[in-house]
C-alpha cells in the first residue's frame, strides 16, 4: 500500500453528478474508478494521471501514473523490501498491487483500478481496493502476510467498542 493512493479518503461520496450548489465551472464530480470527488482544478492537474504509455506501465507498474507517492513504510524497512519484492513478481516494482490489487500493466485509470494480476495468490486481493486497511478486505490484504492480524483487528477495541461503558463509568463515576 502506498499512502495517498486511491484519492482523498475524507472526500464526501458523490452520485457522479455535478454539485448543483456550485457554478458549473466549480462543480465537484465523482471519478467512478477511483471513488473520490474532484474539482475542475484537480481534474486538470490530474489529467496526466488518467493515462500512461504501455512502456511506462511495463517499466513502472502503478508508479507510471502515481510516481512520487510516498512508500507505506520507511525506506530500508524489511516490510517495504518484502512488499516491493512481491510486487516485482506481479509486474509492479513499487509493490502497490500487493495490497491494493488492480492492474499495474494497464494504461488508463479505469483499467488500472480493476481486477488483479493473474499471478496474485488465491488469498490476495480479488479486485482493486482503494483502502486495503479496511476491515472488510483485511483478510485479503494485510491477512495475506499477517494471518493473525485479521483476528485481532476484528476483536479490537476500535472495532467492537468493548468496554466503552465501563471506561466511562470508571472515569465519570
Amino acid at each position: 500500500m502506498l499512502i495517498g493512493c486511491g484519492g482523498d479518503s475524507n472526500a464526501e461520496p458523490s452520485n457522479g453528478d455535478a454539485d448543483a450548489s456550485l457554478p458549473a465551472a466549480e462543480a465537484n464530480t465523482r471519478v467512478p474508478a477511483l471513488g473520490h470527488t474532484t474539482t475542475p482544478a484537480s481534474q486538470e492537474a490530474g489529467a496526466a494521471l488518467q493515462a500512461t504509455t504501455q512502456e511506462r506501465a511495463d517499466e513502472l507498474g502503478c508508479l507510471s501514473c502515481h510516481e512520487g507517492i510516498e512508500d507505506i513504510r520507511e525506506e530500508g524497512s524489511d516490510m517495504l523490501a518484502q512488499i516491493k519484492a512481491m510486487g516485482i513478481t506481479h509486474s509492479d516494482p513499487g509493490g502497490c498491487v500487493v495490497c491494493h490489487g488492480g492492474n499495474p500493466q494497464a494504461t488508463t485509470a479505469d483499467a488500472a483500478h480493476r481486477g488483479t494480476p493473474e499471478t496474485m495468490p488465491p488469498n490476495g486481493p480479488e479486485d482493486f481496493y482503494p483502502d486495503p486497511g479496511s476491515i472488510w478486505v483485511a483478510n485479503r490484504t494485510c491477512g495475506m502476510c499477517h494471518p493473525n492480524y485479521v483476528y485481532r483487528l476484528e476483536r479490537s477495541l476500535m472495532n467492537t467498542e468493548a468496554g466503552k461503558i465501563q471506561g466511562n463509568l470508571h472515569t465519570w463515576g
